[in-house]
């Protein structure tokens, strides 16, 4: 396409059309930026409930276990919490589990050799870990101490667990 300017001839950029009124392809080079970044993100995957099975009294102690499992990414320092329970005045070293007015004492520990109470308070009762990036089971080793058997019937608590990252 020609046209004139002022006197002079101005040559204007046109597709170029080949035979039959195609246009030539053309090609320019260009970059395709891709990312992901990993942020620190924990997930709480499957617990597995504590239950203290069927009693006839409590002159023995009772012990059991349950589990919670937690992904972060590797490298990312993380800490489960345990809080009281909704017992009345329980406490993470002495949590109940209650029947109506009644109850019955127990306690959660981050070890087997049930020596180290689980509770809520980081750095000093909490369980430290560090992600993986793969699933990790922790184990909540749990149990009632001996008492005075209270009344027949199901005694239940929920206990909150926190993992703090």
């Amino acid at each position: 396409m020609k046209r004139m300017l002022g006197g002079a001839l101005a040559l204007l950029a046109a597709p170029a059309i080949l035979s039959g009124g195609a246009q030539a392809a053309q090609t320019l080079p260009t970059e395709l930026g891709v990312s992901l970044e990993i942020v620190e993100a924990c997930t709480v995957g499957d617990v597995v409930d504590i239950s203290f099975g069927t009693q006839g009294t409590l002159a023995a102690a009772v012990e059991t276990q349950g589990s919670v499992e937690v992904t972060c990414p590797s490298g990312t320092a993380y800490s489960i919490a345990l809080d009281a329970g909704q017992g009345p005045v329980a406490t993470t070293t002495t949590r109940k589990m209650v029947m109506l007015t009644d109850s019955i004492d127990y306690s959660l520990y981050r070890d087997a050799g049930r020596s180290q109470v689980w509770g809520d308070e980081s750095g000093t009762d909490t369980l430290d870990s560090t992600g993986t990036g793969d699933a990790q089971v922790h184990t909540i080793y749990a149990k009632v101490p001996i008492q005075t058997t209270p009344p027949v019937g199901t005694y239940e608590d929920t206990v909150t667990i926190v993992v703090h990252y």
